[in-house]
């Protein structure tokens, strides 16, 4: 596969004089099996040009950066793809289903050129993760046209405010007390470096050209556990930034200064499928609906509750659950599991699953391409049911008040106790019962890819979780 450098000088903020030694990309992930993107990571190493004449001459083998701004930090990264088609020039080299890296490139300058100019000791590399559309035959299936501009807009549009709200959090906590060291106020996203619709920037439709670049969380510490269920202290952890995220979405909600933020926040949180694929979805949804039935219809429960079920998993597809705003209205992320939330640790010498929270250093969430308005408890219900060990289970009754009290804690700082009085503990509580339901679908689904042909494994869990559900008065 050929390297394609060209107009990446216009996407990455390289040191004036700077030239693109390498460039590789290697494919993370293929829209398929639950991604609706392709994810590819892509990285730079550049190298500074310092002049020792009077300028110095690009020729065809050499790309000078000179108008570019100083400093490469991917923090620094000048709206990226927003400008420039240089990323996607390089990432349409590759073939879909390659997962091999594109040979780095050859050193930009040949011996005989640029003889204006000599090596310095600066040099760099940036290393981003790129989202693309996946091949025009997944479009459809795969609903990749609305979740790739709901993403966009989710951190083009929101994430600013939401880290600007967490910024202030964390003043007014510094300011009680500034012996208090916490990490609940953290950032919660992945930086974002920039991203374009198409081509011509329109905000109108959605091409081949789309992009997202974002900061690439491996290379700054972070681990994902996807394999494993999360014990009760990561439960903990995750939990807290599950509560900042939902407090800073009310916060939007309710603060006037944010009253354009919370219409982009409504107009991001929109359902997806309509129009001509509906016939399509509701052929799906019916196969499946009867697949999960037969599944649940192994495990003995009497036909009163059969039939309650398959009418929540019917109204769910049908989009007809009751459903209204309530003071716990908040953006969701609406697909939080173990897949998308990764973990940093002070000390990556032990394995993720031997690592306690008080070693747990930050927790970031990523894929934010489903997001939802709606009640906090459909996110808590589908974290705990498809990510979290079913021991800790039992302590339902301790997480819900752990959470509420970050939550109410995080609006108080913010508003004052007056804003917090409707927001009772009771009140949550009522919020699951009425909620949980909501997920089951969604819930049943993540099973199913977590799982894949371990049949058994997905029917055993799927019945604790009914089990479960049935004892805390959730269905």
């Amino acid at each position: 596969m050929e390297t394609d450098i060209e107009n990446l000088e216009n996407v990455l903020n390289l040191p004036p004089n700077s030239i693109i030694v390498a460039c590789a990309a290697s494919q993370l992930t293929e829209a398929s099996n639950g991604f609706s993107s392709s994810l590819y990571q892509l990285n730079v190493q550049w190298k500074l040009k310092e002049p020792h004449g009077e300028f110095l001459r690009p020729d065809d083998d050499a790309y000078s950066l000179n108008k570019a701004p100083s400093l490469a930090d991917p923090k620094d990264v000048a709206e990226a793809a927003t400008k420039s088609t240089g990323v996607m020039k390089h990432i349409a080299k590759l073939d879909a289903d390659s997962t091999s890296v594109v040979p780095a490139a050859a050193a930009a300058t040949s011996n005989n050129n640029n003889a204006a100019s000599r090596d310095t000791d600066r040099s760099g590399e940036i290393n981003l993760i790129v989202k693309r559309m996946p091949n025009r035959s997944q479009w459809i299936s795969l609903n990749s046209e609305a979740t790739f501009e709901k993403e966009l807009n989710m951190y083009s549009l929101l994430v600013p405010s939401y880290d600007e709200i967490l910024d202030q959090l964390s003043r007014k906590l510094y300011l009680e007390d500034s012996t208090i060291q916490s990490n609940q106020h953290n950032h919660l996203f992945p930086k974002f470096l920039g991203g374009r619709l198409n081509l011509k920037n329109s905000p109108d439709y959605v091409d081949e050209h789309a992009v997202i670049l974002l900061e690439n969380l491996k290379r700054s510490g972070y681990e994902n556990c996807r394999d494993s269920n999360l014990d009760m202290s990561h439960f903990i952890a995750v939990l807290t930034r599950l509560a900042v995220f939902h407090a800073a979405g009310i916060i939007i909600r309710h603060d006037q200064k944010y009253k354009t933020t919370f219409k982009n926040l409504l107009k991001t949180s929109r359902p997806f499928f309509f129009g001509a694929k509906d016939k399509d979805i509701e052929l799906i949804n019916s196969r499946r609906r009867e697949a999960t039935m037969e599944t649940v219809k192994k495990f003995n429960y009497d036909e009163t509750f059969n039939v309650k079920l398959m009418n929540i998993l019917e109204q769910t597809d049908k989009k007809t659950l009751p459903s209204s705003e309530t003071c716990y209205s908040s953006l969701l992320h609406n697909d939080l599991w173990v897949n998308n939330i990764m973990f940093k640790y002070p000390d990556d010498s032990k394995e993720v699953e031997d690592k306690g929270k008080d070693e747990i250093k930050d927790v970031k969430f990523i894929d934010l391409q489903n997001t939802n308005f709606g009640s906090v408890a459909k996110d808590f219900v589908l974290l705990m049911y498809t990510s979290v060990d079913q021991s800790a289970w039992a302590y339902l009754d301790m997480f819900t008040l752990y959470y509420h009290e970050i939550l109410v804690g995080n609006l108080a700082k913010y508003f004052g106790d007056h804003f917090v009085r409707q927001y009772s503990l009771d009140r949550f509580r009522d919020e699951l019962k009425t909620y949980a339901c909501h997920k089951f679908k969604h819930i049943f689904n993540v099973l199913k890819q977590r799982y894949g042909e371990n049949i058994d494994l997905y029917e055993e869990h799927l019945e604790c979780i009914l089990d479960h559900c049935i004892q805390y008065d959730f269905i």
